[in-house]
């Protein structure tokens, strides 16, 4: 991810993004900020419209970052996502005094994945193949030392 530098508040936010997390109907969105000076914490919005209505989906504040200097590093999973719909969201900052500044919104689609059903069988089938490759090779290395040995 490229770094997007704005000052925004007390807040310098080098970026943030969103991302299909590989698991069935959830989202995972990141952020990183610089500095935090007088930030208190973060909440995230979503919304299936670019205009909203957003509505938070963090029961929570996200605290912010221990060291306000240096700033921090975000992953949140929203886990609430339908698979297929499209998906904006909004980060907002609250500081000290209780400003709210708010960022975005950034798109994401939620993309389908294979049920866990699909992939219990994947496993079940790699690890029959992996079982199958080591009696092979097993019996080859017994052929082999027939071979020398001319039996």
């Amino acid at each position: 991810m490229g770094r997007i530098w704005r000052l925004v508040g007390c807040v310098i936010l080098a970026g943030w993004l969103a991302a299909c997390s590989g698991q069935p109907t959830s989202v995972i969105v990141e952020w990183s900020t610089e500095t935090e000076v007088d930030t208190v914490g973060f909440n995230l919005y979503r919304a299936t419209a670019p205009e909203g209505p957003f509505v938070q989906v963090n029961d929570e504040l996200i605290p912010s970052a221990a060291d306000p200097l240096v700033g921090g590093r975000y992953v949140y999973t929203d886990s609430a996502v339908i698979a297929g719909q499209v998906y904006y969201y909004e980060l907002e900052d609250i500081d000290a005094s209780g400003a709210r500044t708010r960022h975005g919104p950034i798109v994401v689609r939620a993309q389908a994945t294979w049920p866990a059903w699909v992939w219990a069988i994947v496993a079940a089938s790699l690890t029959a193949v992996a079982a199958l490759l080591t009696a092979a090779v097993a019996w080859g290395w017994k052929a082999v030392r027939r071979a020398r040995r001319g039996d």
